[in-house]
């Protein structure tokens, strides 16, 4: 692959510095929530469209009851309760989102999460950008965009104090929610923090 769509050790240097924080807390943090690659075998970003979440954002705009009047076949796309079995992944989950952008392009991007961080289109404000268009073409851009989104919503959301202090599991409760302890979350970002240290 392309330089661009994978992370150099300059990148990881560059956003410890923008968030003031130690390296290897970085990198303990994205070796945890990283998607594996930010991007599908044909460049575009790695996504995930959860079709529960297009539900609220056509309810926000009041676009719902019509949609579900207007449109067939869209079972796969617009669904009330959260389920894994219309996931596609890679390249093919675009075919997905591309038929909810049809219906309403900025409520189809706010439901779907995007890149090596997995960060939802709806926390697009949170990322420091001005729309939701604008945060998929950065998730486009590189790797490196997309660590930078990253950044820009853990400092924004002020979790940065918590690697700071090296305060996993507060770091952990505030990023995963409740069910970190199950997943040895913050366990694993000790760890990982300690391996890098090395």
């Amino acid at each position: 692959m392309n330089d661009k769509f994978t992370l150099s050790q300059n990148d990881y240097e560059d956003a410890a510095n923008f968030l003031d924080i130690e390296l290897p807390a970085l990198q303990a943090v994205a070796k945890i929530e990283s998607f594996g690659s930010g991007f599908t075998d044909s460049h575009k970003p790695t996504i995930l469209f959860e079709g529960q979440v297009f539900w609220k954002e056509l309810s926000k705009r009041n676009l719902l009851n019509k949609t579900l009047s207007t449109y067939k076949n869209i079972d796969d796309i617009l669904y009330k309760a959260q389920t894994r079995k219309y996931y596609k992944n890679g390249d093919t989950e675009w075919e997905r989102l591309n038929r909810a952008k049809k219906i309403n392009e900025e409520a189809a991007i706010c439901s779907t999460s995007y890149g090596m961080f997995q960060i939802m289109g709806f926390n697009y404000d949170i990322c420091l950008c001005t729309s939701v268009l604008e945060y998929e073409v950065l998730n486009f851009a590189s790797a490196k965009e997309q660590l930078l989104l990253f950044c820009k919503y853990i400092h924004t959301e002020g979790l940065t104090k918590y690697l700071k202090d090296k305060n996993w599991k507060t770091f952990a409760l505030r990023y995963n929610g409740p069910g970190y302890a199950k997943n040895k979350y913050d366990v694993l970002l000790e760890q990982y923090y300690r391996e890098f240290k090395k």
